[in-house]
């Protein structure tokens, strides 16, 4: 005993031997204290190993924070070693909509054919789908044989024991972690595992919160391009209508000038589609001497007396085509209230509106003398 060896027998050499009793006691006592020592050198370990165990995790999960898949790959395919097991999965919560959330598979280890055919999994679904559910830990032993093969190069097997633990902080679930093995869990590894489980779902939270600013920078930036393309194009279209605008008003200016020219050296009557006279210009006027006001308002009719116009041309089939937007060429003898008369070549322009109804004709007229000779002969 002395020397270590507490697996010694004595044997009393009498009910009255106090010596041996008391050594058989130490012995007892010696034995308990040992495996109290030994007890608490376990747990020492195992707090050790816990700790230095969340202090590597820390790190990856420090140096991955950015993408979720890489995030998931490289903590999986630590933890499976870390913890000397099999076979594992890591499933984050898909909410991109709200009516829809599912559990996606973000990074796999020795998944069989089947595990990998159903990457995404509804809540309630399944042990992975229960966990996220009740939102607590599920250890079992006693594994379905359908429920999943461990896929390794020498083919499939069962395991023994499956591990699964929520993802969660404060109660909100985040993912799912599910860890296989062909041995049993140690009540510390499944502690160590949970203690994990919310530094995970932390860093997924904020790799989701990364992965969701990014998107947005990238939406923005995307937005910002299209703005940009558009204020090109809207610059372009800018400077194609200052070009149209320029052009109008050179147009405008050469047309002004052009009717001036007209104004000034042809006799110009407006009518309605009425066939009265709405406007004459001052060459009329001061040709016929008779009052602008004695003209306007009169019908087509009382200026020409009869039906058809020097060449024989019938006025009502005339109007008709001039109102249906055909311009038309008469030649008429028109009389004035004075008693004033003019042989005129007229030449009648339909003027439509915006929507392309005509809404007035203009007729812009010659004296002929010619004809005003004949008509005289």
């Amino acid at each position: 005993i002395g020397l270590g060896d507490l697996n010694s027998t004595y044997t009393l050499s009498s009910e009255n031997d106090m010596l041996g009793k008391a050594l058989i006691e130490m012995q007892d006592n010696l034995k308990a204290a040992k495996i109290e020592e030994n007890r608490l050198k376990q747990q020492e370990e195992e707090r050790n190993w816990i700790a230095q165990g969340l202090a590597n995790f820390g790190d990856i999960l420090r140096k991955n924070d950015n993408s979720l898949k890489d995030l998931s790959s490289g903590l999986l395919n630590s933890l499976i070693e870390y913890l000397d097991a099999n076979q594992g999965g890591i499933f984050a919560i898909n909410n991109t909509n709200p009516d829809q959330v599912y559990l996606e598979l973000m990074a796999s280890f020795a998944f069989d054919h089947n595990q990998l055919a159903h990457q995404n999994i509804e809540l309630g679904e399944g042990l992975v789908g229960t966990c996220a559910v009740e939102k607590e830990t599920i250890y079992i032993t006693n594994v379905p044989e359908d429920y999943a093969k461990i896929s390794s190069g020498l083919g499939e097997d069962k395991p023994y024991a499956l591990l699964i633990v929520p993802l969660k902080i404060n109660d909100k679930i985040f993912g799912v972690i599910e860890i296989g093995t062909f041995s049993a869990f140690k009540p510390f590894q499944i502690s160590f595992v949970e203690q994990l489980a919310e530094s995970v779902a932390s860093t997924i939270s904020s790799a989701k919160g990364a992965e969701q600013t990014q998107k947005l920078l990238e939406q923005t930036q995307l937005q910002a391009e299209e703005l940009k393309k558009q204020e090109e194009t809207l610059r372009q279209n800018l400077e194609e209508l200052q070009a149209t605008q320029e052009e109008f008003a050179r147009i405008f200016s050469e047309s002004q000038v052009f009717l001036n020219a007209v104004y000034a050296g042809s006799y110009v009557a407006e009518f309605d589609t009425n066939r009265t006279v709405i406007a004459i210009n001052d060459l009329f006027v001061e040709t016929i001497k008779v009052p602008r006001e004695k003209i306007v308002g009169q019908p087509f009719n009382n200026f020409v007396g009869q039906e058809r116009d020097l060449n024989g041309q019938p006025y009502e089939k005339m109007w008709v085509d001039i109102l249906s937007g055909h311009p038309q060429t008469s030649l008429d003898r028109v009389v004035f209230p004075n008693g004033t008369f003019l042989v005129l070549r007229e030449h009648w322009a339909p003027i439509p509106d915006s929507y392309g109804k005509i809404y007035k004709v203009m007729v812009f007229s010659t004296i002929d003398q010619n004809a005003a000779k004949n008509l005289e002969k």
